[in-house]
Order: structure tokens, then C-alpha cells, then sequence
């Protein structure tokens, strides 16, 4: 079920959503608020102890619910990206990176990270130039699924825009 936790929502619906049969929730991780990154240093440091999404995922985790994470909500980060999603190897390294950072965090908790950026619909032109690639979606994709398997507990990796039908999208993962 689609849930809006990070935006606000009230997580005292979550017992319901369990009394009702929803048995996982597909919820977001804004990487644009919970990195921070220090330029001076280069060094990145990842703030999820009490942040709203901690908490959401806490009552996720006390009702029993797996969580399928969507990246992408928040793909932008002001200090890697712009207001654009990444498209350069070294932007897809950080997001990655957080990638990692998530699935440490919360551990087996998450049942699927998901890579959102809807290729199809983003502005692709000014600055934001090539975001909206879908190969540049694959190779973004593709750095987060090696990123993701390198944690102790590795859940899927999903890119759902790369379903059949989006053209020009290069095969990128061997299993």
C-alpha cells in the first residue's frame, strides 16, 4: 500500500493498515533530507535517529509491516545534484552511497529499494539535460543495486519506469 509518511502523515493509521491486511508499504526516503554532506570535507553523515522517517519506520516495524523504499522521492540533492536527479558517474556514487546507508539503517526491515525517477516524465532540458535518459536511469539503477548488494542484508533492487516498453534501455543486471 502507497503511504505518505514522509510527507506528514499520521502514523497512528499504521495499526489499522495491519488490522485491514496490509502487510507491507511503500514509503519514501528523501535523500535531499537526510544527507548531509559537508562540502568542506567531502564527507557525507546520514540523519535518520529521530527524523520523521525513522519514527514512520519504527511503527512500521512494531505493526510488523515490511517497508518498499522509494528512493527516488527527494532524488535531488542540493549538494551533488542541484535540482536535478544524477547524471554523472560521481552523483550516482552518492546516491548509491545513501542507497547503502538506508538498507544499513534499517536492515531487513526493507523489503525493496526502489529507484524513482520516472524517466519519462522529468525535465530533461536546461541544466537538467539527460536526466530523463532512460540509460542514464539504468546506470543510476545499476550503481545502487552494487551498492545495495554490498550491505549484510540485501534486499531487491527495483527500477519499475525500466519495465518493458521504455525504449533504448540497455540490459543492465545479470540476475
Amino acid at each position: 500500500m502507497q503511504a505518505r509518511f514522509s510527507k506528514g502523515w499520521e502514523t497512528g493509521i499504521i495499526p489499522l493498515m495491519r488490522r485491514a491486511g496490509v502487510e507491507s508499504v511503500r514509503g519514501a526516503q528523501p535523500w535531499n533530507e537526510i544527507e548531509k554532506y559537508d562540502p568542506e570535507t567531502a564527507e557525507s553523515t546520514y540523519a535518520f535517529a529521530g527524523t520523521k522517517f525513522q519514527r514512520y519506520m519504527d511503527e512500521l516495524e512494531k505493526a510488523g509491516l515490511d517497508a518498499h523504499l522509494g528512493l527516488g522521492l527527494g532524488l535531488k540533492h542540493p549538494d551533488h545534484t542541484g535540482t536535478c536527479a544524477p547524471r554523472d558517474q560521481a552523483e550516482r556514487e552518492a546516491f548509491a552511497r545513501f542507497a547503502r546507508a538506508v538498507v544499513n539503517n534499517y536492515g531487513d526491515q526493507v523489503a525493496a529499494i526502489g529507484v524513482y525517477n520516472e524517466p519519462n516524465g522529468k525535465k530533461n532540458t536546461g541544466e537538467c539535460a539527460g536526466q530523463a535518459d532512460p540509460g542514464n536511469h539504468a546506470a543510476l539503477t545499476a550503481e545502487v543495486y552494487d551498492a545495495v548488494k554490498s550491505t549484510s542484508y540485501a534486499p531487491p533492487v527495483t527500477a519499475p519506469e525500466l519495465a518493458a516498453g521504455t525504449p533504448n534501455t540497455p540490459e543492465v543486471f545479470g540476475d
